[in-house]
Formats: structure tokens, sequence, C-alpha cells
């Protein structure tokens, strides 16, 4: 594991910022201690200091993730994020939509989510 170089970092945060805005800051200056993210074959995982002390002691090659992974790099250098950093976006979210039953089911099956399936924006 290593640390993301400048230009990784500028498009993780790009990236995150689309999403969450200005609540990027409380991602990345925790009150509960200090959270990093490191860069782990092409995959970028935000872990705390502690965990990615523990993960030093596992060889490279041996070690398949620490912490959760928020994205990867694809083979042109673009970042895109993975359905394992919802839970992060969802709870830092600038906007969110909350759905109906039905609209969920009509999002599941691919279609796309109509306003009338929503119950109401923020």
């Amino acid at each position: 594991m290593r640390a993301l170089t400048d230009d990784e970092t500028r498009l993780v945060f790009e990236k995150l910022k689309k999403y969450i805005g200005q609540n990027l800051r409380q991602m990345v200056d925790r009150a509960d201690g200090i959270f990093l993210f490191r860069l782990h074959k092409e995959r970028v995982f935000y872990m705390s200091e502690r965990l990615l002390k523990h993960a030093g002691h596992i060889p490279k090659k041996e070690l398949l993730s620490a912490g959760v992974c928020i994205g990867k790099f694809t083979h042109s250098r673009k970042f895109r994020l993975q359905i394992t950093a919802l839970d992060y976006l969802a709870r830092l979210a600038q906007y969110r939509v909350w759905l109906k039953p039905s609209g969920e089911q009509h999002f599941v099956y691919g279609n796309h989510v109509v306003k009338a399936l929503e119950s109401s924006l923020c």
C-alpha cells in the first residue's frame, strides 16, 4: 500500500466532490481519528491510521484489501467510484432523493426513476 500521488489525489477528490461537495472536509478531517486514502493494486482504500499500521505487517502480494474500497483507477487513469463507497456517499451526500418502494423496483430492473415514484426531494 502506498500513499496517493498528487495527481491521483486530485482525481479522487474531484470525483468525491461531485457527490458530497463541501462535506468532503468531514471525510478527511474526522474527530474520531486520522483517516487516510491509500492505493493498492489500482484500488483506492479509505482506512484509519491504526488499520494501516496493522496492514503494514502483511506482505503486499498477500494483502487483498484493507479498509473500505472507495474506487479504482482504470487503465486510462480515470477514477471510478465503486459500490462499496456508497455508505460514505449516502451519509455525506449534498442532494438526496427518497423513493417509494415501487420506484426502487423500477430502478432495480434497470429503468429510470420517474418523478411520480419519488416521495420527496431534499
